[in-house]
């Protein structure tokens, strides 16, 4: 990649690889984004209640940070998106307001 001057591929070709390691060995990637640093305590929690909401045995969590969201945190898997967000709570109450109509 360096050498042809595509560096800024790196970031697809190690997501990509990281799930086809993870369809390989039974497990699922859920990339989790929250506001602060997640602890190693809430990190087993969270994979525990992914494990029994996804029947799986195995779930790798792939940990992002971005302040934007307020509080809580977003968890994606595959194409299903779980917002937890203080963020998503607001956006979400706004739509509901701007479709009432008075």
């Amino acid at each position: 990649l360096v050498d042809k001057d595509r560096i800024e591929y790196l970031r697809y070709v190690a997501t990509s690889y990281t799930a086809l390691a993870a369809k390989e060995s039974s497990s699922e990637i859920a990339e989790v984004t929250s506001v602060t640093h997640l602890s190693t305590d809430q990190q087993e929690k969270l994979k525990a209640k992914l494990k029994q909401l996804r029947c799986t045995s195995n779930i790798e969590l792939v940990l992002k940070v971005d302040p934007k969201l307020l509080g809580g945190f977003v968890v994606q898997i595959g194409s299903s998106v779980m917002d937890f967000s203080l963020a998503g709570a607001l956006k979400k109450m706004q739509n509901h307001f701007q479709s009432v109509t008075l």
